[in-house]
């Protein structure tokens, strides 16, 4: 019954809109603005160490993520990538606030300055500088704004429908889902429409260049949250020989026999499933971590996607199976299905 009702749902409206638009210019116009106001106030020096402290924190939490999740390793355990998130993210702060103390300490605001020809030159060139940092600013929030935004367009466009389609089956056959959930929803839904309403914005390419994250990224999640909220999608996947492979590690059915992980998949404790030391296990293990890299995931989330099987590809075998679009309507997505989990 839930199939039927995720058919039956619209799709999510995730287009920007010129509301939005004027919204974020007039937001970082404010800002910029503000900026060169506190330039003209602080000065100078301070200004140009604000500059340092936020490009350097940014290139210190992204080019040293390594090295900081390395550090942080000694005093928390988590699996690696979650470790070069927490260390970059913490190093780059870190370096930003250092700068930023060193820069208040080391010179003084405009007012204090007595000389009124030094005075002019501190305070016009900290508006400036103020200027600067005010656009440097609001470049790293499109950046931001296109990360979160990516990702919440791909996670919406899965979720909403079925969200809906939940709340219209007979109470006692609904899921049961947090209370946050619904917010967390929205609040997705409005940064995916903000990022779509910023395409043709000055600077739109240049967030695009130094976006952290590959565009592979962005189509892998994508493909992730269709064929995982996709039953048969999920099923032609698992029939994949490269991921029975994979599946058939050792390794990864100990993991997948683990009822400690298992009860905490359940209760969606993502905290205790990362630092469970089955998992911390798992994600050191060097023989699944070259069978990973090996292992083309794109390509068989692609066949999964396309109703592909391995002997579809050859002629004369079974036929491929496509995953039905809606009518008059070919530039939609593919429906994306999920059924309740029932919890025990």
């Amino acid at each position: 019954m839930l199939v039927d009702l995720v058919l039956a749902q619209a799709d999510p409206d995730l287009t920007g809109s010129k509301e939005l638009r004027a919204l974020f210019v007039a937001i970082s116009a404010g800002f910029i603005l503000f900026s060169a106001l506190d330039g003209w106030r602080e000065g100078l020096g301070r200004k140009l160490f604000g500059i340092i402290a936020l490009t350097g924190g940014v290139c210190v939490g992204y080019f040293g993520a390594s090295f900081w999740g390395g550090f942080a390793g000694r005093f928390l355990d988590y699996p690696p990538f979650a470790l070069r998130l927490i260390g970059g993210f913490v190093g780059g702060v870190g370096f930003c606030i250092i700068f930023g103390i060193i820069g208040m300490l080391a010179f003084r605001p405009t007012r204090k300055i007595e000389d009124p020809q030094m005075k002019r030159i501190v305070g016009v060139g900290g508006a400036i500088a103020g200027t600067v940092l005010g656009f440097i600013t609001v470049m790293l929030l499109m950046v931001i704004l296109r990360v979160a935004g990516q990702f919440g367009y791909s996670f919406v466009a899965v979720y909403k429908p079925v969200m809906e389609a939940n709340q219209q089956l007979p109470e006692e056959e609904q899921a049961e889902l947090p209370p946050e959930t619904d917010i967390a929803i929205d609040a997705l839904t409005w940064i995916a429409r903000m990022n779509n309403s910023l395409e043709g914005l000055p600077g739109e390419g240049v967030a695009a260049a130094i976006d952290p994250v590959p565009e592979k990224a962005y189509r892998v999640i994508d493909k992730i949250l269709r064929v995982t909220t996709d039953p048969e999608a999920l099923r032609r996947m698992a029939e994949q020989p490269e991921t029975r492979q994979l599946l058939d590690e050792p390794v990864v059915q100990a993991m997948l026999q683990d009822e400690e992980l298992a009860a905490l998949a359940r209760e969606r404790d993502i905290d205790g499933l990362m630092r469970h030391p089955n998992m911390l296990a798992l994600t050191r293990n060097e023989e699944l971590i070259a069978t990973l890299e090996s292992y083309d995931l794109e390509g068989q989330l692609d066949k999964a996607l396309e109703g592909q099987t391995e002997a579809s590809t050859n002629p004369g075998t079974n036929p491929t199976i496509i995953i039905d679009q809606q009518p008059d309507n070919a530039d939609r997505q593919p429906f994306l299905i999920i059924e309740p989990i029932e919890e025990s």
